[in-house]
């Protein structure tokens, strides 16, 4: 199946050029003349797989398209990259505070649009699988779908840590909070299933060979009713088969959105880089558990 793509721009003649590049390619191109027109299609619910956008735009520019979108469950797993030719820094550093997934400046390098396109894409394809996979090895735990009539509450935020173990497979190394809280009995099963669950789809999307760098996921969970942020990284361990030891840092919260994963990973860096460092994958979860209510119940 082809990707979809939306393109707004107010420079008709951009738009032409662009649209005729990407098509080129193989990709299907819809543009549009600025925010307004944009939101428009998008509720439409045209299932677009990435967004190009420009900013100085006349009724809503780009940036203030950016927040919209964030801020939309429907809308904000679509990879946003603006497209401008507002080049300085200063105005790269502010989309990319804003959430956008990458920022091109014109003139544009084909190449590299294409490539940048190209990689956005592949990332997005990829999370579809990794929650087409969580879908399928949830099916074929019938107490995992009892867990799914429980309605979650606010306050049911967990942060742990899973790795691959050579005997076991994927084992539940830390959590916090250590207790039972509301609908999941973190010293039951349950977790320990969920976060099984969440290891082993990642392994056949991102592989389990050496991994290079850190991945990270944003998800909803559908059968619990609940979101989950994973990072997924390794640190260099001889003892094992493949040469390092892999592990996934997770948050399972009721509601997660874009920009709030972006402080999870802010959070999520810090713990792996203490466990890579120490090559101790049992830190202290306290402190970044505190932290992640901060940033997830602003208001409590």
């Amino acid at each position: 199946m082809k990707s979809q793509i939306l393109i707004v721009d107010d420079d008709k003649d951009f738009l032409s050029y662009i649209k005729a590049l990407l098509e080129s390619k193989g990709y299907k191109v819809k543009t549009t003349i600025n925010g307004k027109k944009a939101l428009e299609l998008l509720n439409e619910n045209i299932p677009f797989d990435l967004i190009i956008s420009d900013i100085k735009m006349p009724q809503i520019n780009g940036y203030e398209l950016l927040k919209i979108v964030m801020a939309n469950p429907f809308y904000q797993h679509i990879p946003f990259i603006f497209l401008s030719g507002l080049s300085s820094q200063k105005e790269i550093r502010l989309g990319k505070i804003l959430g956008a997934d990458d920022y091109i400046t014109k003139p544009i390098n084909e190449k590299d649009v294409l490539a940048t396109i190209k990689g956005k894409l592949f990332r997005k394809a990829n999370e579809n699988k990794l929650e087409q996979k969580i879908k399928e090895i949830s099916q074929e735990d019938r107490e995992i779908e009892r867990i799914s009539k429980e309605k979650p509450k606010t306050s049911d935020i967990i942060v742990f840590i899973m790795k691959w173990d050579d005997l076991y497979g994927p084992k539940l190394i830390k959590s916090y909070p250590k207790s039972e809280i509301n609908s999941f009995d973190i010293h039951s099963f349950k977790i320990d299933k969920l976060g099984n669950h969440l290891f082993q789809a990642m392994i056949p999307i991102y592989g389990q060979s050496q991994i290079t760098h850190a991945e990270d996921v944003l998800l909803k969970i559908d059968y619990i009713n609940m979101n989950t942020y994973i990072y997924f990284d390794a640190y260099i361990d001889e003892s094992t088969r493949s040469k390092q030891t892999q592990f996934m840092i997770s948050v399972i919260a009721p509601n997660i959105n874009y920009l709030q994963s972006l402080e999870l990973k802010r959070i999520c860096r810090s713990i792996s880089s203490t466990i890579k460092q120490k090559h101790n994958l049992e830190p202290n979860l306290k402190e970044n558990w505190i932290e992640i209510n901060k940033i997830l119940l602003p208001e409590a």
